[in-house]
């Protein structure tokens, strides 16, 4: 599963006299000249107490924090505010679009922060993948307290090869007579997209490739339940449960092909409305005993074979599983 983003802190702003105002880390950020005995502000993100971050193959969710200081023109102390931020990405298998969204909500601001109005512009920068990747356009909105701001963005990733995407949220926030300061949100996880043939047919799409999806069928299914059976008592019986204690890996079309004849054989005489299923699955590098790992074959009827199969396939087409990328099997 996909590990959890460590919290970190983004702490910006000047001394007096500081010629210019040091701008987070974001690549390209601009800074403002500042002029001696001018008020600033500054913005972090403390480290989360019990981070809440959630991922799943298409949504990922970053709760966390924020926390704006002001000072005077001689550094001292007037004025501080701070609340609560929420961070999504709903990504699509099935389109090249996606969503972004940021929001904050301010629950405590005392001194000047009380009455002086925060200006918040929020910008999606692609980075490294900026060629193949583009956001919409940026937002501004007043921060205030028991509001809540909400921004939303839609990314676009473009092309026909596997790109990887790690877009960053630019946060500038303003109050007038401050130096405005520019810092980045919390990075989230990697989004994957891809125009492979292996799944959805060539039709781009997008997912967290970190996520470890799980494939799951049930035995009293009526479509399927004699897969579902037969996988259930391969895995218990198969050196190290594949697909239960350890994940399976997809393997190319070809390969796949290699290792269903390998495991069940056009040779191999087949009861009347009976299939051969291996297990593990021809469509997994672990299947055909490429790896010298026993396997498992079974006569089932020949419709819950085709149809526990379709659901093996859109599984594959609703993940995004391209070949090499792990998984797991699990039997309710």
């Amino acid at each position: 599963m996909l590990a959890p983003l460590p919290s970190r802190l983004i702490t910006t702003g000047i001394s007096a006299g500081t010629a210019l105002l040091m701008a987070a880390t974001v690549p390209g950020a601009q800074a403002e000249p500042a002029a001696p005995n001018r008020p600033v502000i500054g913005v972090s993100f403390p480290p989360a107490v019990k981070p809440q971050i959630k991922y799943t193959r298409t949504f990922g969710q970053a709760k966390g924090s924020v926390e704006i200081t002001f000072r005077d023109d001689r550094m001292r102390p007037t004025g501080f505010m701070s609340g609560d931020t929420t961070q999504t990405q709903q990504l699509n298998s099935k389109s090249n679009n996606w969503k972004r969204s940021f929001s904050v909500r301010i629950t405590k601001a005392t001194g000047v922060a009380r009455s002086r109005p925060v200006s918040l512009t929020v910008k999606v920068s692609c980075g490294k993948g900026a060629r193949s990747c583009k956001p919409s356009a940026q937002v501004t909105k007043t921060v205030a307290l028991n509001r809540t701001a909400n921004f939303d963005f839609t990314i676009t990733s473009y092309g026909k090869k596997i790109h990887n995407h790690k877009p960053m949220l630019v946060l500038t926030f303003t109050s007038a007579p401050a130096v405005p300061v520019t810092t980045s949100a919390p990075a989230m996880g990697t989004v994957r997209c891809d125009s492979e043939k292996a799944t959805n047919g060539g039709k781009r799409g997008c997912v967290y490739p970190a996520v470890v999806p799980n494939f799951s069928l049930s035995r009293t299914n009526p479509k399927w339940g004699a897969m579902a059976k037969h996988i259930y008592d391969a895995q218990r019986a198969l050196d190290g449960k594949p697909g239960y204690g350890k994940p399976l890996h997809r393997t190319t079309p070809a390969q796949a092909k290699k290792n269903r004849q390998k495991t069940c054989p056009s040779s191999l005489t087949r009861p009347r409305g009976k299939q051969c299923d291996e297990y593990p699955y021809a469509s997994a590098k672990e299947g055909g005993g490429v790896l010298g790992k026993p396997q498992s074959r079974k006569m089932i009827a020949a419709e819950h074979n085709r149809q526990g199969g379709n659901q093996l396939g859109h599984f594959y087409n609703a993940h995004r599983i391209l070949p090499g990328d792990t998984f797991y099997s699990r039997v309710n």
